[in-house]
Formats: structure tokens, sequence, C-alpha cells
């Protein structure tokens, strides 16, 4: 096999056995002639690839890889992707026979019983859905047998069925928010006791539905309110009470040469001017593919993409004396298919992430990127036009642009936002932080073994550990009790470390 092909690995030579004793028929099986040199070789089981500096990669076994309604699956692969969900510490995937069809279940070891879905909505950001277990079963132990392998015979016979409960919404409320969790999470079925963040939700996704409840319903909800009533039934009933609101809706802009811009714009400007080589502020994202994607589609896709949103195209520029944003009609979308003999992510992102110039029209850039091992799809953008919330739509038009599907026009742009906010009364706004800053703004000096940079240069380090199960258990006790995110948690734990060495109580 060439470089980065996988194949399996075979072995010959002078200390190679004569066979397994008094296994004719496995002999058989593993030990053939080489004819290339005339002599046995033991076929291994084990699936790997060269590498470009020699070494071998060692990917999966052999008996490992299953065929199921036409879909070949990596057993190995579906058990690493679940080794990575927090909370199970090992697992062991097999495929069981039910009414003339085989199906795939999954055992873990865990300290306790993780719900289904959470389990199949991690699952589902890693694997496509023809490799998600039908069922899942906890087990205080995987059993081997004396050689230590997997003893299948003594792993318990699981249902077809997965039998987590579930509760089918009843009233229009629990319909539609069984349906937006549904959407925003990923998964295919909600139940009205299912929880959003044991789903896999999050601060930010919990902020995509609350902006669909608004939507849906005209109520406003508050990101908190998801915190201390996560399940489809109490929110239900929170929204219930909730009183319907009018609210001021963002008329389009009157068509001009340039658009004012939005605060944010202009705070990103204002640090993109004071360092053009900085790219602290791109938005950078890999996606390893599992399979090549049609070059020229994608190139379609990225073009189509720019048009339909004014964004991509805008570019910054100078109006007697005021920074404005101007919408270009026609522009050539920044995509190249490349190489790269790198086969480290990281590395590949450090190449290809490069500083933005925001006096000109394009804030995105798209690289198709071919390593020795795989396809990568490369997107980098300036956080003066998205961020984490637009960058989700963003992804989600380009997929669908990819597919050809029938999108709907924008009904707004951000300009039109730009427009309506800059003639807003923000007089209350304004008086309450300068209330809050009438004091010097308190200055972060933290004590450092050397002298910082007059200029901020945004250089440092990351630091990483693995925290262990019981300390993991604690904190996961201490945010369902306080009804916050772990990112609430850790973000205090930032601060009150920063607070401890600049001996401060108030930290900016």
């Amino acid at each position: 096999c060439g470089v980065g092909i996988p194949g399996e690995l075979c072995t010959s030579g002078f200390g190679l056995a004569a066979g397994y004793l008094n296994q004719p028929e496995l002999t058989a099986d593993k030990f053939i002639k080489d004819s290339n040199i005339n002599q046995l070789m033991y076929r291994s089981g084990d699936i790997v690839r060269l590498l470009p500096d020699g070494n071998i990669d060692y990917l999966y076994r052999k008996d490992k890889q299953v065929k199921i309604r036409g879909f070949r699956i990596e057993l190995s692969e579906v058990e690493h992707a679940l080794e990575r969900i927090q909370g199970i510490n090992k697992a062991v995937v097999i495929v069981q026979n039910h009414d003339q069809d085989q199906y795939i279940v999954a055992y873990y070891e865990a300290m306790h019983t993780l719900s289904h879905n959470k389990i199949k909505s991690q699952l589902r950001m890693t694997l496509p859905e023809y490799m998600i277990p039908v069922n899942f079963m906890h087990i205080e132990q995987i059993p081997i047998t004396i050689n230590g392998k997997l003893d299948k015979k003594a792993l318990p016979i699981m249902d077809y069925v997965d039998t987590d409960a579930y509760v089918a919404p009843s009233t229009d409320t629990e319909h539609l928010l069984c349906q937006i969790f549904a959407d925003i999470l990923h998964v295919n079925q909600v139940g009205i006791h299912d929880n959003f963040f044991e789903l896999g939700g999050h601060s930010l996704k919990a902020t995509l539905v609350v902006n669909r409840i608004e939507a849906s319903t005209g109520k406003r909800l508050q990101i908190g309110d998801l915190l201390q009533k996560p399940t489809v039934f109490e929110l239900a009933q929170a929204i219930a009470k909730v009183q319907e609101q009018n609210y001021e809706v963002i008329p389009e802009a009157i068509v001009k040469d340039d658009y004012v811009l939005s605060s944010a714009q202009k705070r990103m400007y204002l640090l993109w001017k004071s360092n053009h080589k900085d790219t602290v502020y791109n938005i950078p994202f890999l996606w390893r593919l599992s399979s090549e994607l049609n070059v020229a589609q994608l190139r379609q896709a990225v073009q189509h993409l720019i048009a339909r949103h004014e964004i991509l195209r805008t570019q910054y520029i100078v109006v007697d004396d005021e920074v404005r944003q101007r919408i270009v009609a026609d522009v050539v979308a920044d995509f190249e298919e490349v190489n790269t003999h790198f086969t480290d992510e990281q590395e590949i992102m450090r190449q290809f992430v490069a500083p933005f110039n925001l006096e000109t029209p394009s804030q995105i850039r798209v690289r198709y990127i071919r390593s020795p091992l795989h396809a990568y799809l490369f997107i980098d953008t300036h956080h003066i036009i998205n961020d984490g919330m637009s960058n989700i739509q963003l992804m989600n038009d380009l997929n669908a642009l990819y597919q050809h599907k029938l999108l709907l026009p924008l009904k707004l742009q951000y300009k039109d936002y730009s427009e309506w906010m800059s003639h807003r009364d923000m007089t209350k706004h304004r008086q309450y932080w300068l209330s809050q800053f009438k004091d010097e703004v308190p200055i972060l000096s933290l004590p450092t073994d050397y002298v910082r940079p007059n200029i901020k240069t945004t250089n440092g380090a990351m630091m990483s550990f693995t925290m262990n199960q019981q300390t993991r258990q604690l904190l996961q006790k201490y945010v369902e009790k306080h009804q916050i995110t772990d990112f609430m948690f850790f973000m205090s734990v930032v601060m009150t470390l920063l607070s401890r060495y600049a001996r401060k109580d108030d930290v900016v």
C-alpha cells in the first residue's frame, strides 16, 4: 500500500511461527503464501497505514469492520467516540441480530448510568447516523477472557428497542418545544422530560432556543429560565406564565453608498487598525472529511453564500473621518484547492490562518485541503463579520447550498441592524455604564517573572489537564445544584484566580 492508504499488516521472515497448534482452519486462514518472496506470511488482522515519516499508524482490527444495511461500519471507531464522552471509561460495541436484521449495540463502563439521548447526541457530533448504536447498556465491568480479549458470550443480551423512558408531548407548546430542542440539538426524538443540557445543550444553544421560542410565540424568556427549567415540561409551564410582548420590528435600511457601523464593528475595526498583522480575532474552523467533496460544487456553494450574505462582501472605509461599511455587489470567493505535507491538524490550521484586510470586501476564506492522510475543509472568517451563533447559520447555509437546496431570501441583512441601532435612544444604557465606571477603571496587574511589553502582542501558550472522574462528578453536582452552565463555573474560577493574584475584588 502507498503512504496513507489503509491495509492489513502482514509479517514474514525467519521468526515466523509454523501455525496455530491443533487449529488447521485458523492456520490456513492466517498463514498464507506470499508469492513475491515465496514464503509464508502471517495476516495479523490489524488495519494500519504507512505515515510519511516511515512509522506505521494502527487504525483498527479487521474483525471490527462490519457491513450493516449497505454501510461499512468500523466498530472500533464507534467505541473510540463513546470513550470520548465525559463519564464513560471504557466501551465495547458489538453486532446483534433481530428479526433477520443486524444492528449494533454498545456496552459501557461508567460510575453511573448515562442518559441514552445524551450519549446519542454526543455521538452525532462525530459519527453519521448509521453508526449510532440502537441501544446502550451500563455495566460494571466489560468481561474479558483469560487471554485479555473481549468475552462476547458473557455480555448480557440487549433489547433492540431503547428502553429509556419517553413521554410524548401533549400540548401545542410541548410539541413546539420538542421540535425546537430536536432541531437545535440534532436529535431525532425529544420527550417532555428530557433535559436540554443532558441532550448536549450549552449556553450558546440555549440562546438559539430562547430566540426560536420568541419567534414562534412572541414570548421572551431569559437564558436563566432554561437553566432553571431545562425540560420541555417545565419550560412549557414557564412559557404559559409569560405575557406576549410587542417588539419593535427592524426595518430595511434605505439604500445608500455606505452605512454606519454597529458598536461591535467599531470595536473590531479599531482593534484591527492597531495591529494589521494580528490574527487573534480570526475564527478558523477545520473539518476532517470522511469522503471527498465535489470541489467545483463546493466553490459554487461558497460563491452563492457570499452572494446571499452582504456581510461577507463588506469593506470598511473612512468617509469624512468616520469609519463606514460599504456593500460590494460582486465579489469573487477567496477559495482555493490546496495540498499540504502536514499531517498534524494543528499544523494545518497554523499553515492557513492569516491576517485579514478589512478595507477589502472579503472577510472569509475557504480552502479545500488534501493532506497525506485526509481531506479537510478549512474556513476562516474575521470576528467583525460573525460570531459563534451567526457562524452556525453560515455553515448551515453552506451545507444547504452545496446540496442545491432552496433557501428562502433573507428578510434582513446586518447593515439593517446597524442602521436601526444607530437611531435607537441609548441614553439610559449610556448613563448606566458611565455610573458603573465613574471611578477610575481598575487595571489588572498580575505579578510576573518578566517585563510585560508596552504593546499587547496576544502571544501566549495553552495549558491543559485532565480532570479525574471524582472531581468531574462533584463539579457536575455543583452546576446542577446552582443551575449554571459549565462555562459559567469555569469563568468564575478563572476570575477568582485572577482576583487572588491581583489582590483585588474588582476585576475587569
